[in-house]
């Protein structure tokens, strides 16, 4: 087993073996927890408005045998045309994609 690194020069280095296969990994990625506010607690509650550019993300939603889900969430304190997009993936690799939009009077 061989392990290059890099060490941060825009030099390429490369090595040439017989019998060594080369492989490029793409790296390590740790998923973000998004924020999501509670709002169980009506006793002293804020007055100042709640405005969020991202209402709601969850990447780990999953659906029945049918293909439904359910999930709840609280708009911002702003009225106006609010959007959904909703993407996904099945298990055979078919990507889905849905934007609806919704007003808040």
């Amino acid at each position: 087993m061989i392990i290059t690194t890099k060490d941060g020069s825009d030099e390429s280095r490369s090595m040439t073996a017989t019998g060594v296969l080369p492989i490029t990994p793409i790296g390590f990625y740790k998923a973000r927890t998004f924020y999501a506010p509670k709002y169980d607690v009506a006793i002293g509650a804020s007055t100042t408005p709640k405005l969020r550019s991202t209402i709601y993300w969850n990447p780990e939603i999953k659906t029945d045998r049918d293909g439904n889900a359910v999930l709840d969430y609280y708009n911002a304190e702003d009225t106006g045309i609010y959007k959904i997009i909703v993407e996904g993936i099945d298990t055979n690799g078919n990507i889905g994609r849905l934007v609806y939009r919704y007003t808040v009077d």
